[in-house]
């Protein structure tokens, strides 16, 4: 059972005895006492004067027991203020201990790993934003040079993409090898085919008869032109013939038996023929006298013998310019069953041709003079090679090249003819000169005057 303390004791007894007893003494029933002089009277009230009995409460009933109240209370507050600081102490130290106890418990074991949990997302936060952004600025970096590259790409595409027409103009240059080597033989045979003629000698073995003269010579050539080449409507109607030959004026027609033909079939022997008198009228219509068998046994017919060398030479150099013409029109390919799509060049050829709007006629084995004359002038008539050109740039690049190629292709052909043009106007001059400034009587080796 808890105890009562003094404090506690004292307002009781302040509240349930003193304070009755002060009422009633103050206003109960006290006779007052006479006025008179009394020291032994003991307490009394004193009569007309409450401030009087108020006093002497107090000074003999209130006073001495609050001073012993007072007395008690501040003893007894000393004695719990000691206890209640030791108490204090005790509980401000265990306070102190727990307190600290539990903020350490708190911190090492709460709120430091929480904290290092937090700080650690938030550097890996910090982290993983600076990888993205790291990330994205690689990204952007590669994305720019893969743009660059494929930019790159694209623009080497473009510059190296053949085209339509480049492709049809690296095919068909590719023919131009076969062609080539086929103008080239028949530049070579066809002249030295004329030779045994300025020699005043014919193949025995063909059949033909051996010519002595230019007569015999004229003789039969006369019988040639009668069957082959006699148109009757020319000399005023008296041309030898009576009707219209079956290969009239083609020993003559030069724009048509050559100059009009991209491609000449050499391969045909008629026009074979044909193209053998046309050469012949133009270089060497009339032969010449061969001299007598046993001159080489003089001077004089030594003479003539080496003129007679002299003039096969010259022969040759004209029937050699001559064929150098007629070999550009040469077929590409020879005509065997091996090869039945001869140069393999004519559908090329016709798909060039065939827009121009000329109507031409491709050659089975276009020549080579065809082959050329296609990609040089007649494909730039074509209106689809037009439009294939303005669609990309680099076609125009592509097709500079090519066409710088075919021009270097026509220069050699030209430094081919200025070769020929050259050994003519040799010929020629050596011929006035000749004419011009005989050689007389002096030693050999003396300078011209």
């Amino acid at each position: 059972m808890r105890k009562l303390g003094p404090i506690q004791k004292f307002l009781i007894l302040l509240a349930f005895v003193v304070m009755p007893v002060v009422g009633y003494l103050t206003l109960g029933g006290s006779t007052p006492c006479q006025a008179q002089t009394c020291s032994s009277c003991g307490s009394c009230i004193y009569a007309n004067s409450l401030s009087d009995a108020v006093q002497a409460i107090w000074g003999n009933i209130v006073s001495p027991a609050l001073s012993e109240a007072d007395l008690q209370i501040r003893t007894y507050f000393q004695l719990i203020s000691e206890k209640l600081i030791d108490e204090v102490n005790v509980v401000y130290d265990w306070i102190t201990r727990e307190t600290a106890s539990m903020i350490d418990t708190f911190w090492y074991y709460n709120l430091r790993p929480a904290m290092q949990s937090m700080t650690r997302q938030l550097n890996i936060a910090n982290l993983e934003q600076t990888y993205a952004l790291g990330s994205f600025a690689d990204a952007v970096h590669l994305i720019h040079v893969k743009r660059a590259l494929e930019d790159m790409a694209i623009n080497d595409q473009r510059a190296g993409r053949p085209s339509d027409n480049v492709c049809v103009a690296a095919t068909v240059t590719s023919g131009m090898t076969r062609t080539t080597a086929f103008s080239r033989a028949y530049n070579a045979a066809a002249p030295t085919e004329r030779l045994p003629r300025s020699a005043n000698r014919v193949n025995a073995a063909a059949g033909a008869p051996v010519l002595t003269s230019s007569v015999e010579d004229m003789n039969e050539r006369w019988k040639v032109y009668l069957s082959r080449y006699c148109n009757q409507n020319y000399n005023n109607g008296a041309a030898g013939c009576t009707a219209m030959q079956a290969f009239a004026d083609q020993d003559i027609d030069v724009a048509g038996a050559v100059f009009s033909k991209d491609t000449i079939d050499v391969t045909n022997k008629e026009t074979r023929r044909s193209l053998d008198d046309l050469v012949t009228n133009l270089a060497e219509p009339f032969i010449k006298d061969p001299a007598a068998p046993a001159s080489a046994q003089s001077m004089a017919g030594q003479t003539a013998l080496l003129e007679g060398q002299a003039y096969k030479a010259k022969r040759q150099l004209v029937y050699d310019s001559l064929y150098h013409i007629i070999s550009r029109r040469v077929p590409g390919s020879p005509d065997n069953p091996l090869a039945p799509q001869g140069s393999q060049l004519k559908d090329f050829i016709a798909a060039i041709r065939d827009g121009t709007g000329e109507l031409p006629s491709t050659s089975p084995n276009p020549s080579r003079n065809e082959v050329m004359r296609a990609l040089i002038t007649q494909r730039f008539r074509n209106g689809k090679y037009a439009l294939t050109q303005i669609d990309e740039p680099e076609n125009n690049r592509r097709q500079m090249v090519i066409q710088q190629a075919l021009q270097l292709m026509q220069m050699n052909e030209q430094l081919d003819l200025m070769d020929h043009y050259a050994l003519l106007l040799a010929a020629e001059a050596g011929q006035e000169v000749r004419e011009t400034k005989g050689l007389g009587t002096a030693a050999g080796g003396s300078a011209f005057k």
